[in-house]
């Protein structure tokens, strides 16, 4: 679960359908009207739902009188009728639910459950996105999510944007306002795979989590948006005193400015580790630079030949593998391109015997930033 970020509506709906193993012989499909009047799941509620047992609307607010009844679910018999588990849980206003284990383990961490009366205290309905949450009102997530639940009202409009002004949004979050910008997207369609967006910039005033685990997700730092309909209100009418400097570093970033030259580092871990599908350039003793990639598994590797560099791009030079390389590497033939098995233990030894000649690539803008993607003058781009 998601928690401190959970919608707590304030109209509940309920549709039925007949359950044995119930207390009221009846199990309940909760959802909810959202602060726009649109009755969200509505369609599978529909489709779930027995409409001969007529459907009810509650006010969601603090109840109490749940007990717990029993879990079902969990059981495997093949890979296709799986069901994941869930407990079932009464309401005192006479209807059941169910809830996933995970629920119920975070409302045991705060609440007693009493055998023949049920749990202790005051409960809430609450979506955690798509899901339904049972949360206790005595949690601090429940203060949170209420913070959260009264942003989506709230509203900013064109006239309240101010460049440099901090903002908060529907997410919780305060951002600074760095006005509308061109911004680099990455798309494989458009221009060597990066192409360019006018959005309104958002620099984050608390760094997220990286949601992208190969790096590029600009999430951490920066919100982009086409419009201001996720911003909720005002944090500050002052002009935030680091705005300058933000606003420089996103404008030198590789979220704003492309490359146009490509650049060769040394690897930052001069170990005898490789990764596999990697690209690495190796220097030879007049100065070309060689691309390697490596295949670790099945202990292949790849001579993609010379390559010369010509702005931000990188051309293969039709030239032979070098006679030395020819003679202690198992090449059937002496040709600029090479894939052929067993040649992994003298590349990896050429490699780590003289870390200082090995290279990794990447495309740098005018500013020294590293950006991404770089492609090679050939049919097939190489990320």
């Amino acid at each position: 679960m998601t928690m401190q970020k959970m919608n707590i509506p304030k109209t509940l709906r309920v549709g039925y359908r007949e359950r044995e193993g119930t207390y009221t012989g009846r199990l309940a499909y909760v959802t909810y009207i959202d602060e726009k009047g649109k009755h969200r799941k509505q369609k599978s509620w529909d489709g779930w739902r027995d409409h001969k047992i007529a459907d009810d609307s509650f006010d969601n607010e603090p109840t109490e009188g749940f007990v717990l009844n029993k879990k079902v679910g969990g059981y495997r018999y093949s890979s296709w009728d799986q069901r994941a588990t869930y407990c079932r849980v009464y309401d005192p206003r006479g209807f059941e639910f169910e809830i996933t284990v995970e629920n119920l383990l975070y409302i045991l961490d705060y609440c007693s459950s009493i055998q023949g009366k049920g749990l202790e205290g005051e409960f809430i309905y609450a979506w955690d996105k798509a899901d339904l949450v049972l949360l206790p009102v005595n949690t601090p997530d429940y203060k949170a999510s209420t913070e959260f639940t009264s942003l989506q009202t709230k509203k900013v409009t064109r006239k309240d944007m101010v460049e440099g002004r901090v903002y908060l949004n529907k997410n919780n979050d305060l951002v600074m306002y760095l006005g509308r910008h061109e911004v680099t997207e990455k798309s494989y369609k458009f221009n060597n795979g990066v192409r360019k967006k006018v959005q309104h910039v958002f620099k984050y005033i608390v760094e997220k989590e990286d949601e992208n685990k190969y790096g590029y997700s600009p999430s951490r730092y920066y919100w982009f948006q086409s419009g201001f309909t996720k911003l909720a209100s005002i944090h500050s009418e002052d002009i935030d005193p680091d705005f300058a400097n933000e606003y420089q570093k996103f404008i030198e970033s590789k979220y704003h400015t492309m490359a146009d030259h490509i650049e060769f580092f040394r690897r930052e871990n001069e170990s005898k580790y490789f990764s596999s599908r990697t690209s690495y350039f190796y220097k030879d003793d007049d100065g070309n630079m060689w691309h390697f990639e490596t295949k670790f598994y099945g202990n292949l590797c790849t001579v993609h030949g010379m390559v010369r560099v010509t702005g931000d791009r990188m051309t293969y030079v039709n030239s032979p593998i070098p006679k030395e390389w020819v003679e202690k590497m198992n090449y059937e033939k002496n040709t600029y391109y090479a894939n052929v098995p067993d040649n992994y233990t003298y590349l990896k030894h050429m490699l780590t015997s003289d870390p200082s000649r090995v290279f990794v690539s990447s495309l740098v803008n005018k500013f020294g930033n590293k950006c991404e993607n770089y492609y090679f003058d050939t049919n097939n781009p190489y990320v």
